[in-house]
This record gives C-alpha cells, sequence and structure tokens, in this order.
C-alpha cells in the first residue's frame, strides 16, 4: 500500500558494506559511532573528517559504484566519500517488481491461475503490518497515489476463514476452516462492480478510494475490505487496483426462549448465493395468544442496477397481527452524492385493547402508511471536497380505515396524521481506520467531523394542527494522547397558540481511551452521559433511562429530567479458539431521575454493575455473542436483584453523525 515513506540516513556507507547486504542499511551502529565521532575534541575532528558528497536518492534510482551497487528499500540520504566514483541509475529491479505484483494479484481469484502461479513462480508481494488500535485517517493511504491514472481494476478474494486482506497468501487450516470456506459462495465479481466510484482511467482522488473501501466493507456480506495500488509496470503514471475482500459467513440462525410457553427461532442469509440479496425469517410462539405461532419473513436486495438504491419487502403475521411493508432508499454515501431519498409503504391489521374506567374493549384496527422524502446535497468545494449543505424535504401519512372511538384528548395513538418536514443541513464528515473497538482486528471506520441541521415540521391530524421545529449538532474528534471524543445535541418541540409546547433538550457524551497494552492484553475504557429534560411541563410520553440501564425493569418509573452514565472496561485477550476471539469486560450503568428540572433534586438513585464476557467472530454474520450478569441494588417494583443477559448481534459503537432524513428529535418520547 502506498503511503508516506519515512526518510533514513546512511553516513560513512562504504561500497564494501553495501555489497554485502544491498539491502539493508546498519543505522544503529553508524548513528552511534557519529555519536562518539561528535564527542571527540574539535582539533581530532579536524584533522579526521573526510570531504563527503550528499545524495538524496528515492526508492527508484539505484546508485553503481566500481565494485557494487546499492537498491534503497525506500527515499533515503546516502553520505559518501567525495573520492567515490559513481553513477546513479533509475531502479531496473522496480518495473519487474510492479510486473509480478501485478500478475500475483491477478491470479488470485482463480483456483487454476492461483495454483499455476504459485507452481511455477515463488515471488509475493511484501506483506503489510496491520495497525492495532491505531487511528489512521482513511485517505492517507492513497495520499502518494494522487492525480495517477487508473489502469486497471481487479478483485481479489480471502478465506473468510482464518483469511486476512492484509496478506492475500493467508488461508484456513483447520478443517472447520477449510469446511466453512469451501460451503461458502463468495460475493461475485459483478456485485462488487456495482460500488465501485471509480473506473478504468479515473483519475485517483484519495477521499473517494477510501470512501469506497468503507462502502464496501460495510455491507452485511463483507467482514472487510481494502484496495492495494499496485504501479503498473508499464506507466509510472498509471496504477493498478486490486480490491481484496473478505466475505463473512452469511447465515445465521439465531433465537430467544422464555419457557416452553414462548420461544422463536431466526434464521437469516444475508448474501445469498453471493449475489447481495438478505433473505430472513422468523418462527415465534407465544401461548398467550389465541392465535399462539406466528413468523416474519423479509427481503432485501441491495444497490438496485448500480443506482445505491435499496429495495425491501417484509410481511408478518403473529398474534392475531400482520403487516405488508415495501421501501426503497438510498442514502448520501458519498460527498459527492447529490440525490438521496426513501418511499416507504404498506398497511397493518392488528389488534387492540383499552383499558376504560369500567371496561375493557377489545377489536381489530385497521391503518395504511405512506412516507416519502427528497434530499439534494451541495458539494462546498471542489470534488475533493467533504463539506455538504442538505435541503431535503419529506411527507408522512398514516390513516385508519378501522379503529376505535377517538376524540381530541383520548386515544391519539389512533388518530389520522399528516407531517410535512423541511430540513436545512451542513456536514463536513471524515473516517479513521481503526480496529480493537469492537474487532480484533479488521477494520473499523469511526467517523470524525461535524453536521448539523434545522428542521420544521407541520403535524396536521384529525383535531390539532401545529408547527415543530428541532436543531441537532454533532461532532467527533480522536486525540492521540487522549482518545475520541463524540458529543451530539438536540433540543426541538411544537409551537401551539405562539408558545412552546412538548419540548425536549438532550445531550449525549461519549468518549473512549487509546489502547492501551499489558503484555499479551490490551484494553479500553469506554463512557458515555446522556441527559435529558423536558423544557415543557406537557410532554406527554414520561421519561425513563430507555436502554441506559440494562436490563432495568421501568415499569412505572417517570420523571422530566435523567442523567445516565454508563461505563465499560474492555480487555482484548490473546485467547483464541476455532476462529473465536473472546473480551471479558466489567460494566457500571448508573441513573438520576428527577421531576425537578435540577437532576440532582429529590432525586431517585439506580445502578447496575456486573461482569461479562463478549465472544467475536469476525467471520460470521452475528459478529458478537455477549454474556453478562450484574446486579441492582436498587429496583423499582421490588424485581430481581440480580440479572443476567445473553444475546447475538451489536450495534457499531460510534453511531453515524449525520442525521439524513429529516424528522421529529426524539419522536418516541414527544409524542403518544
Amino acid at each position: 500500500m502506498y503511503g508516506s515513506l519515512p526518510l533514513s540516513i546512511a553516513h560513512g556507507i562504504t561500497p564494501t558494506m553495501l555489497k554485502c547486504a544491498p539491502h539493508k542499511i546498519p543505522i544503529i551502529p553508524v548513528m552511534l559511532f557519529l555519536q562518539l565521532i561528535f564527542y571527540v575534541p574539535l582539533t581530532a575532528q579536524e584533522s579526521t573528517l573526510q570531504k563527503v558528497d550528499t545524495l538524496r536518492l528515492s526508492a527508484d534510482s539505484v546508485v553503481v559504484f566500481n565494485d557494487s551497487v546499492f537498491i534503497p528499500s525506500r527515499d533515503t540520504l546516502l553520505i559518501i566519500d567525495q573520492k567515490t566514483d559513481y553513477k546513479i541509475r533509475s531502479n531496473p529491479y522496480k518495473d519487474s517488481r510492479n510486473f509480478y505484483d501485478s500478475l500475483y494479484y491477478k491470479t488470485r481469484d482463480s483456483k487454476i491461475e492461483r495454483e499455476l502461479y504459485d507452481l511455477l513462480l515463488a515471488y509475493k508481494p511484501p506483506k503489510t503490518r496491520q495497525p492495532k488500535g491505531n487511528h489512521t485517517k482513511a485517505k492517507s493511504d492513497f495520499t502518494q497515489i494522487e492525480g495517477k491514472v487508473i489502469s486497471s481494476i481487479h478483485f481479489v478474494k480471502v478465506d473468510i476463514m482464518e483469511g486476512s486482506v492484509y496478506d492475500t497468501s493467508q488461508t484456513g487450516s483447520s478443517a472447520f476452516s477449510e469446511l466453512l470456506n469451501k460451503v461458502h459462495v463468495n460475493t461475485r465479481d459483478w456485485v462488487l462492480k456495482k460500488y465501485m466510484l471509480v473506473e478504468t482511467g479515473d483519475t485517483i482522488i484519495p477521499a473517494l478510494l477510501a470512501d469506497n473501501e468503507r462502502i464496501i466493507r460495510q455491507l452485511p456480506g463483507i467482514e472487510d475490505c481494502r484496495i492495494l495500488a499496485v504501479q503498473d509496470s508499464a506507466e509510472s503514471a498509471k496504477i493498478n487496483l486490486v480490491v481484496v475482500t473478505q466475505d463473512n459467513f452469511p447465515v445465521a440462525v439465531t433465537g430467544a426462549i422464555s419457557g416452553l410457553d414462548n420461544f422463536n427461532a431466526q434464521l437469516s442469509n444475508q448474501n445469498s448465493f453471493g449475489l447481495g440479496l438478505e433473505l430472513g425469517g422468523e418462527v415465534m410462539y407465544n401461548s398467550k395468544y389465541r392465535i399462539p405461532w406466528g413468523y416474519d419473513l423479509n427481503a432485501l436486495y441491495r444497490n438496485l442496477m448500480g443506482s445505491y438504491i435499496d429495495s425491501r419487502i417484509s410481511w408478518v403475521d403473529a398474534f392475531e397481527r400482520r403487516r405488508f411493508q415495501v421501501g426503497f432508499s438510498r442514502g448520501f454515501i458519498t460527498p459527492q452524492t447529490k440525490y438521496g431519498g426513501e418511499l416507504t409503504f404498506g398497511w397493518i391489521k392488528n389488534k387492540y385493547e383499552i383499558n376504560n374506567s369500567d371496561t375493557i374493549v377489545k377489536d381489530y384496527y385497521e391503518s395504511d402508511f405512506q412516507d416519502v422524502w427528497l434530499g439534494r446535497s451541495i458539494l462546498l468545494g471542489d470534488n475533493t471536497s467533504r463539506t455538504n449543505l442538505i435541503v431535503s424535504a419529506r411527507f408522512e401519512r398514516q390513516g385508519f380505515n378501522r379503529r376505535p372511538h377517538i376524540d381530541s384528548d383520548s386515544n391519539f395513538n389512533f388518530h389520522n396524521r399528516k407531517v410535512y418536514y423541511g430540513r436545512v443541513a451542513i456536514s463536513h464528515l471524515n473516517y479513521y481506520k481503526t480496529t480493537m473497538i469492537r474487532s480484533f482486528g479488521n477494520t473499523e471506520d469511526i467517523p470524525y467531523g461535524y453536521t448539523g441541521g434545522f428542521t420544521l415540521a407541520y403535524l396536521e391530524g384529525d383535531y390539532l394542527q401545529r408547527l415543530y421545529t428541532g436543531v441537532n449538532v454533532a461532532g467527533g474528534k480522536y486525540f492521540p494522547r487522549f482518545g475520541y471524543f463524540r458529543a451530539n445535541l438536540i433540543a426541538g418541540g411544537f409551537f401551539r397558540n405562539g408558545s412552546l409546547s412538548q419540548g425536549i433538550f438532550e445531550s449525549d457524551l461519549f468518549y473512549y481511551t487509546p489502547l492501551t497494552y499489558l503484555k499479551r492484553y490490551s484494553y479500553r475504557n469506554f463512557f458515555r452521559v446522556i441527559y435529558r429534560h423536558a423544557i415543557t411541563n406537557d410532554v406527554k410520553a414520561t421519561f425513563d433511562f430507555g436502554e441506559h440501564i440494562r436490563n432495568f425493569d421501568q415499569e412505572g418509573l417517570a420523571g422530566t429530567t435523567t442523567l445516565s452514565i454508563k461505563y465499560e472496561f474492555v480487555l482484548f485477550s490473546p485467547w483464541y479458539w476455532y476462529g473465536f476471539r473472546f473480551a471479558p469486560f466489567i460494566f457500571a450503568d448508573a441513573g438520576l431521575i428527577s421531576n425537578s428540572r435540577n437532576v440532582f433534586y429529590k432525586s431517585r438513585f439506580y445502578s447496575a454493575p456486573g461482569i461479562g464476557l463478549r465472544i467475536r467472530n469476525e467471520s460470521l454474520a452475528f459478529k458478537n455473542f455477549i454474556i453478562s450478569i450484574g446486579v441492582f441494588p436498587q429496583t423499582v417494583n421490588g424485581g430481581k436483584d440480580v440479572f443476567y443477559n445473553i444475546s447475538a448481534g451489536e450495534g457499531p459503537v460510534v453511531s453515524i453523525l449525520n442525521i439524513q432524513k429529516p424528522s421529529i428529535l426524539r419522536r418516541d418520547l414527544i409524542l403518544p
């Protein structure tokens, strides 16, 4: 991979020394020798110093002496005796190396070609070390080839088990790995080609190639992706791109059981037949319903005809509830993307139960819904800029064909509703590439930069029409000595009769430390602080801690102000078993809740400390399996004071900073 080339200094190197080790410069002995020389008396220096020539050599050149040749492996400053005869020539071996690099990667995707190459040739490109825990700007890998022209694009796949995009010759050795690699169907080249933002003949823009890596890496069927640049052997101004991908095993079987009267099982394939097609289904059983069995079927196909439009369809028939939904969506995947949007529609039929003072009403309701939004992103600057102004609009509707009796102050969930949105936002985002956040070695993309936006909405209901305004600001950055910081602030509310109603303010601060090494182990600390406050006293939905205190039974808990703190210490261990890696962790969740604007005034304190184990296999669709156990020193309803949890799958640690779709911020809290 091209990157910055370090400068090494060789002083006092003789042709004889170079003849013994033409590729290696004994820097440390030379520097020690120089230090000894510089500390001798000045008179001794004057009598012993030789007149020298200073040669600045690039990695593309060689120095020819009378009896030897010096071939630098990097940009080098060479100091030689002025009396030494030499000639500087272009490196004749470089073109050969580029040729064999290109040939090696071109043969990786065909079994016959790969075996023929390995039979006839022993040459393999030099391995590059994968950084552990370092945060590097994603575009830095491509800055040295900026402006060069793409000559060709090739695709190379590595084994899903024990393979590595950092070493394409690494293959699985265990029987389990070999079995998984054999039964798996790799993502097709033409599927990956649809996600390429560049093509043959394009001029290289480093940030665009970095975005391309990230886009492919974020596909559900892809575990890791790396784009290599190999110098074209015929023309120095051209580059051959090699897209190295590692799939994950896309089939996942999960489930949950609370007893013989309540359980479910799920089966999904995130990359069926290597086509990028997601198929999934779930079977459910709950004996408390009249019809105890149910199922959920869904399908998702991404990037229709290379348009970056994803399409999905789902059907649910479970426990006297039916729901059908179809959707199409396209996000602003890069700063150069001009248009984004979404179209969703469907219908739902479900049972409801309303408890009145003296009766219980049970019946069905029927509803249909539509949701469409469209946005235009304007790039501020040239085609390498990362700053965008985004203007978007949205229309959302839900209508009821059958429902219970409603009036102006009851059964709000069954009111017909139309919402018109407009939003103006600015975004300046880049990404770091790192590891050891959730993964053990595969690349993780961490956003940095800032976003902000203003949303205006008009809600029209059966009995009420009102205006909504909301604002959000978010930013994130990594500091090498201190760690990664991210902040997200939102505020919003409705205006009714000229005054603010149902207003809310929230701040969400997140931080993790740099990776610290402890012999064969390494660890990080994670902190998150969420403060939430009702600006007005008419917020219909009362606050609780949400998911900020894990496994906490919050029934009956309510307040207007909450403060939550989450802490986690994660130890990345060297333990390894058939692709599974293990990370023990300690957690402590705590929170204050109050009915006062001052969260510390007459507040109630709750906490949930505990320990857990995160088991991760990078090659599986559900990478994380989490086992945790903890205690509740304080409970709301006299519930259990000890809890445990076993779950599969986990969202990203650092959420995407940008909010692309116009929406009512924290809608679940301020609307019924």
